[in-house]
């Protein structure tokens, strides 16, 4: 991690994650004393000065995301534990706000089909492991208000109306559509594309940006979903989404 130093106790939070799941934690821009720094590593760090519920849902939303207290002397504890594993990181801090501004690539419209090429799902032979379950909404409340912490924290989720889309692994064992994912496109379990484009190719057909997925549907028609709809599957995160939709299928 990084050398010893002391810490300004100001930060109440730190938080190491891969830096291709900065995308997602662009709606912290708007939460005030969130700065970054970028490492010379595949890893971004984060701090802040207040670790809101909206901000600790918005970081337990990344895969792979760590989060630490400080300490006076510089050491960081991992969040609920009483062991050091290191400490701050040393460098120049900057405004997250103004650091996505500069970083992240402008935002692409997702396409609801993809008109020049007409898709659609056939039967495959090839078996791929299940990623992504859309399950019934109050389903995944139940689920959610029982299932062990352990295997919460691993999963994250994005909901409309009536739909929940979880990912992680393992996935939850509810009923539900499960698909597999290449490149940001999801179909059906059992299902593949047709015509067979490349995954990459049909990704930019959709518009997808780090993170976007793109389901295709059984229906027929296809939904996208942005990395910033999914949020970390806590209890708490679960129960405020309830009466709220978000732009899942």
């Amino acid at each position: 991690m990084a050398q010893p130093g002391r810490s300004d106790l100001k930060y109440q939070w730190y938080a190491c994650l891969p830096t291709e799941g900065v995308a997602r934690v662009s709606p912290l821009r708007l939460v005030a004393g969130v700065e970054v720094l970028a490492t010379e590593s595949h890893e971004v760090w984060l701090r802040g000065t207040s670790l809101g519920l909206r901000t600790h849902d918005t970081l337990r939303s990344v895969l792979g995301c760590r989060l630490y207290r400080p300490h006076g002397d510089g050491q960081l504890f991992p969040l609920g534990h009483t062991v050091p594993l290191g400490y701050e990181p040393q460098g120049t801090w900057t405004s997250l706000r103004q650091w996505l501004t500069t970083t992240l690539p402008k935002s692409r419209m997702a396409v609801r089909a993809v008109d020049s090429v007409p898709l659609s799902l056939v039967r495959s032979g090839n078996f791929q492991p299940a990623a992504l379950l859309s399950v019934a909404r109050s389903d995944w409340l139940a689920y959610a208000s029982t299932a062990p912490l352990a295997r919460l924290e691993r999963l994250v989720f994005a909901t409309s109306a009536n739909r929940t889309v979880v990912m992680g692994h393992p996935l939850p064992p509810l009923p539900g559509e499960f698909y597999w994912i290449r490149h940001g496109i999801a179909a059906p379990v059992g299902m593949r594309w047709a015509p067979a484009i490349d995954a990459a190719v049909l990704g930019e057909l959709f518009g997808l940006g780090e993170g976007d997925i793109a389901l295709l549907l059984l229906n027929g028609g296809s939904s996208v979903i942005r990395s910033d709809q999914f949020v970390g599957a806590t209890r708490s995160a679960v129960r405020l989404t309830e009466g709220a939709g978000h732009a899942a299928p």
